[in-house]
């Protein structure tokens, strides 16, 4: 189901960002709002708080039109320093120049609950950053520089 975007001034919480511990429908319902969101507002990725979900839960779709589900991540190795110009739909019509990793080492749960890592640098690097955020109750303001 389509769901309505959760957007700025929605304060983000702590309560989001919730360890999946089921992986049951109700996480496929969640994976499946996620992507008939993205697809319908033409975006390339959503975290679960974006639409109201407390799940730790990250779809990001992909060039090849596929979907990378992440669950429960976690980024366990970084290098490297950017400065990407970044948007969110949390934000509309609002960039900001940020500093991130540029390259991490991700560990996460696939839909099964199987243990997966992902090595990543460049704009899915930044994606997930910018979604991890919000699975810990922040947003990319506090990655901006001076």
């Amino acid at each position: 189901m389509i769901k309505k975007i959760i957007k700025y001034p929605t304060v983000m919480s702590l309560e989001f960002g919730a360890p999946v511990r089921h992986f049951d429908d109700t996480l496929i319902e969640i994976i499946q709002d996620l992507k008939e969101t993205i697809l319908e507002n033409d975006l390339n990725a959503l975290a679960a708080f974006q639409i109201g979900s407390p799940l730790a839960v990250i779809l990001i779709k992909q060039d090849n039109g596929q979907f990378l589900e992440i669950i429960n991540p976690v980024i366990v190795k970084r290098e490297g320093s950017i400065s990407p110009t970044e948007s969110t739909a949390y934000f509309p019509g609002l960039t900001a120049k940020t500093k991130r990793y540029e390259k991490i080492t991700l560990m996460y749960e696939d839909r099964e609950g199987k243990q997966q890592f992902l090595s990543a640098d460049g704009d899915l690097s930044i994606t997930i950053h910018i979604k991890t955020d919000y699975l810990l109750g922040a947003n990319f303001r506090i990655r901006m520089t001076e």
